[in-house]
């Protein structure tokens, strides 16, 4: 469905179908989406809705497991709408010129996730959980505030790398969480001899799974730094359920349990040189290749003369 330009609240319940891959309602005036819309259009790959004034997204548009491309662009988006962490196959996320100030740390769940538009929000801080996107390839939001009224954001990177490219920037925000990992891992190693104790120790209701609080509680105990806990829990919670089972804690805390920590300045230095090789590299490719291209025109140029002349 393709509608640019209609005076639309909502949309028809008629125009929604089983069949449909793509709806594209764009400055429609939506102010709201249907409540079932993941039942109604469970085979949709695109959805763009850019220039409306929707606030808020339904919880079924989590059941879309096909849809790929999300546009939300200029609406009036105060709260990153989390149901969005659900879309497992999501590839491109554009929330440009909207009115966030928080991105969730769940935001890790979307791991298809290579392009992820922010640009004119009231970003405070990017969640180091970014590091979690391995397919990331595009990031964009605004480094240094275009005004007064809006805040400086926290990017973790120091001035002289503030216009590192999305995967140097994945790859630092991944380090500086492994390295919060790697606190925790220390803090259990001195405190239990044993992994099976150190999980029966944070079990605190017995229940035999550890959820965010318990976590959070004991490392607490432990003089864990547990600032911005949401993140490390979306490292330790391996398939995302909201629990960790001794298998899993097993897999996420108790692995590598003497690995060193790795400087994030020196490794970002690093990235950053390898990235500006890189781009030089290119540029000479680039640059072969045109003058290959001028050559072979000349060539050609200069037999088609020959012909004329013939």
């Amino acid at each position: 469905a393709r509608a640019p330009g209609l005076d639309l609240s909502v949309i028809p319940r008629q125009w929604l179908h089983k069949g449909m891959t793509k709806i594209s309602l764009l400055a429609c005036g939506l102010q709201s989406l249907p409540s079932q819309l993941g039942l109604l259009v469970p085979n949709l790959t695109t959805l763009l809705l850019a220039h409306n004034h929707l606030t808020d997204l339904p919880p079924t548009l989590g059941m879309l497991d096909q849809l790929l491309d999300l546009g939300l662009t200029t609406n009036h988006f105060a709260i990153f709408p989390e149901v969005i962490c659900d879309l497992k196959s999501l590839e491109s996320l554009s929330l440009h010129n909207n009115k966030i100030s928080r991105i969730p740390a769940s935001i890790s769940c979307c791991q298809m996730l290579n392009a992820f538009y922010m640009t004119h929000n009231p970003v405070e801080r990017l969640p180091l959980t970014i590091g979690l996107l391995k397919r990331l390839t595009m990031l964009t939001f605004d480094r240094t505030p275009r005004d007064s009224t809006m805040p400086q954001i926290e990017h973790h990177l120091p001035d002289w790398a503030s216009e590192a490219p999305a995967t140097v920037m994945r790859d630092h925000y991944h380090l500086l969480l492994k390295n919060k990992i790697i606190h925790i891992k220390q803090a259990l190693q001195a405190n239990f001899l044993r992994a099976r104790a150190a999980f029966q120790h944070l079990d605190l209701d017995k229940s035999g799974d550890l959820d965010e609080y318990e976590m959070k509680a004991a490392l607490e105990k432990l003089k864990c730094d547990v600032h911005n806990f949401e993140e490390v829990w979306a490292w330790l919670d391996v398939n995302h359920s909201g629990a960790i089972d001794y298998q899993e804690f097993m897999q996420s805390a108790m692995t590598n349990m003497f690995e060193a920590h790795e400087e994030p300045d020196a490794a970002l230095r690093k990235a950053m040189a390898q990235e500006i090789e890189a781009q030089e590299q290119e540029k000479e490719r680039r640059a072969k290749q045109e003058g290959e291209e001028q050559k072979l025109m000349l060539k050609l140029s200069q037999t088609l003369g020959h012909v004329q002349q013939i």
